[in-house]
């Protein structure tokens, strides 16, 4: 382990190497510079705004990932609580859409570490509940389907409405300046 350990200090930020661990020491001598230097990404105390996003965040992986799981493993007991047919064809569809969900969930999770950093991916957030939203409405109104489908709907109206809450006062001014490509760097 100390081999491994040595190694990781060589390739790896100190700071971040022992952030890591959980102690505040520091590797000796001055931080590596230049354009090969690691990356040291140093968090910001979180905002009300961030913390509210950090909760909601949190409540969306569980809600999509705890969907995607029985999606995956048991597609036919979950078709069949909610009242839907079980697709004649093309069932791997369905369980491909549970792994989808879980790795949405895992995105989620990610982004509820650190709003603030991964803010530009809201904008995405946003306009596939909209996007989510419409569909379903579309689809039990014009293919006259189960309208269990309004409950998918609805619940993520509700996300899409908590989302929006938790970005708080100018969160949409965020939202766009996270979005702007970094500047190049001159090498």
């Amino acid at each position: 382990m100390a081999a491994f350990g040595t190694r990781l200090l060589d390739f790896a930020p100190a700071a971040t190497y022992f952030r890591l661990l959980g102690t505040a020491a520091r590797r000796p001598g001055p931080p590596p510079t230049g354009p090969s230097a690691p990356c040291m990404y140093t968090p910001e105390p979180l905002t009300v705004a961030e913390r509210r996003q950090r909760t909601i965040l949190r409540v969306g992986a569980v809600y999509d990932a705890g969907f995607g799981v029985p999606l995956l493993f048991i597609p036919a007991i979950i078709m069949n609580a909610l009242a839907l047919p079980l697709p004649d064809v093309g069932r791997i569809w369905l369980q491909l859409d549970g792994i989808f969900l879980i790795v949405v969930g895992l995105i989620y999770w990610i982004m509820s570490q650190d709003p603030g950093r991964y803010l530009g991916i809201m904008a995405v957030i946003l306009a596939g509940k909209a996007g989510s939203i419409s569909f379903y409405v579309a689809f039990v109104v014009i293919q006259h389907v189960s309208k269990t489908f309004l409950l998918f709907a609805a619940l993520d109206a509700v996300m899409f409405a908590l989302h929006w809450w938790a970005l708080g006062p100018g969160g949409i001014a965020r939202i766009n300046a996270a979005m702007r490509a970094a500047p190049d760097v001159a090498t």
